[in-house]
């Protein structure tokens, strides 16, 4: 597939997907953003909205094409999210749960956070910044095995691109590790819950670190 950019913008794209060979979906896709891919050489993820067949008129998924695109103000975002294996979150015995919630929260050490998921979230930093992404930060969050990323950006639908990417960018190097993340909300009584917060400004930053910390655990 070769992604051609003209004066009017990017080559739209037709497509077809067949669904248990009885319904086929037809559509557009239309490059959107463009991302350096540092896992590849020389390579690129395109972001695509998808449209109908005249290429103009959005499909009904198609959330973005929705958003009234202010491209004056500033967004921050902190995505919260669990890493499992063998459906069970990290460093979590085989049954039962870790010692409490304390030591973990902004930890260090292979006792409070272990070495894969730093190793994971080190290695997503990198791509997000080598993909153009304004990643913010990382930090281990409350419970054993949770872990935060920050992305702050500036115009309503680039900011939601970037935390869009960035959570693609961590399921897929998750492939090499045999593990998976979950953004969804916890519902055990045990466990902080996870959430995604969202801070929106009219005004740029005046310091180095994102939008303040004000997320509700369910």
């Amino acid at each position: 597939m070769a992604l051609v950019k003209s004066s009017h913008g990017y080559n739209l794209i037709n497509f077809c997907f067949c669904f248990f060979l009885r319904h086929c979906c037809r559509g557009v896709l239309k490059p959107v953003r463009v991302f350096p891919d540092a896992a590849r050489t020389n390579g690129a993820l395109v972001m695509c909205e998808v449209m109908m067949r005249d290429g103009k008129t959005p499909r009904a998924s198609n959330k973005r094409a929705t958003i009234l695109d202010d491209a004056g103000a500033w967004f921050g975002f902190e995505q919260e999210y669990f890493f499992y294996k063998d459906s069970r979150p990290f460093g979590f015995p085989d049954s039962g749960y870790p010692a409490p919630q304390g030591p973990y929260y902004t930890g260090v050490g292979y006792k409070n956070v272990g070495s894969v998921a730093r190793q994971i979230v080190e290695e997503h930093l990198d791509l997000c910044l080598a993909a153009g992404i304004n990643h913010e930060g990382i930090n281990a969050e409350v419970a054993k095995g949770q872990w935060e990323f920050q992305i702050f950006g500036k115009g309503s639908k680039k900011a939601a691109d970037e935390m869009w990417m960035a959570r693609y960018l961590l399921q897929r190097l998750l492939r090499n590790t045999a593990s998976t993340s979950s953004t969804t909300a916890s519902r055990s009584a045990t466990l902080t819950g996870t959430a995604r917060a969202c801070t929106p400004t009219s005004r740029p930053p005046t310091c180095a670190r994102p939008a303040a910390r004000h997320t509700s655990r369910r």
